[in-house]
């Protein structure tokens, strides 16, 4: 699976932010994990202070092989300041096609044990004007070096919404590099809100040139109860010419029918070409900071 080199939003901010953490994935696949408990944060020496700005615009947001931004343009901009294991989060982002902006802050504690790297964050989104995706999100997020190649990770998501069913999510997944920058993934996840789901999947990302790779992923969200079940998948390019410039454009597809689309409350499920800028670099580097 590709993604972009800051990433996403999760579950509304944990599957859809822990996208929020991270600014918007390359791909979706497996479910977003816009946001950290996925994605864990860089390693930094321990006693010193980061300050990171990320900037992200796209022509639409993909979650789970659905636009949440009905084809809209969707954009976040977000600082994050790490000291040691503790991290903070600040971002400005936006709900819907209108747009509607909201914000989102998270906490964490990113402990490391050799091999071992845990999360551990609680974050809040607010959108006014959008309160379905209004929500504490409590999140856990473990990660585990088997070997040089192969890494496995776990997570659990709890999004505590305000207007709407609460959401509980566990993944279990890993990655794999092969020899010449390839690597793999594969992802299971189960989430239970208004019925259960059970999710899997997987992606692969292959490097053409030192800035240039291509990737895609497909994955089954399988219903156990009201909406339609239905497969998705993404493939596309994405071009790193500098290391704080991210350019990612990617097809999305998904096997939902026009009455299936309904049983997501989804207002579209067109298959869509999705460009997306992804802007970061350390703030204290620019002021010259240590």
């Amino acid at each position: 699976m590709t993604r972009i080199t800051t990433r996403h939003l999760g579950f509304a901010a944990g599957l859809a932010t822990l996208a929020a953490a991270s600014p918007v994935a390359a791909t979706d696949l497996p479910p977003a994990p816009e946001e950290a408990l996925y994605d864990p944060q860089p390693t930094v020496e321990p006693d010193r202070f980061t300050l990171t700005a990320t900037g992200v615009l796209a022509t639409d947001r993909f979650e789970r092989g659905l636009t949440r931004t009905e084809h809209g343009f969707y954009a976040e901009t977000r600082l994050t300041a790490t000291s040691g294991m503790v991290r903070g989060e600040l971002a400005a982002i936006t709900a819907g096609n209108d747009p509607d902006v909201g914000f989102n802050a998270r906490i964490a504690v990113a402990p490391r044990f050799e091999a071992v790297a845990l999360d551990l964050s609680v974050a809040r989104t607010h959108v006014p004007g959008y309160e379905r995706d209004e929500a504490w999100t409590f999140a856990l997020g473990a990660e585990v070096a088997v070997t040089d190649a192969l890494t496995a990770r776990s997570g659990l998501v709890f999004d505590l919404f305000d207007a709407r069913q609460d959401r509980t999510g566990v993944t279990v997944g890993g990655d794999y590099r092969f020899d010449g920058g390839v690597s793999a993934n594969a992802t299971l996840t189960y989430e239970r809100e208004t019925g259960d789901s059970l999710t899997y999947g997987g992606g692969v990302s292959v490097p053409v040139t030192d800035t240039v790779s291509v990737g895609g992923g497909l994955a089954y969200r399988q219903q156990f109860s009201g909406p339609q079940s239905y497969a998705y998948w993404d493939a596309g390019i994405t071009w790193t010419p500098t290391d704080w410039a991210t350019v990612d454009v990617r097809y999305h597809g998904n096997t939902l029918s026009d009455d299936g689309c309904a049983t997501h409350a989804a207002s579209s499920c067109d298959e869509r070409v999705l460009a997306t800028l992804t802007l970061s670099g350390d703030v204290m580097d620019v002021l010259g900071g240590e």
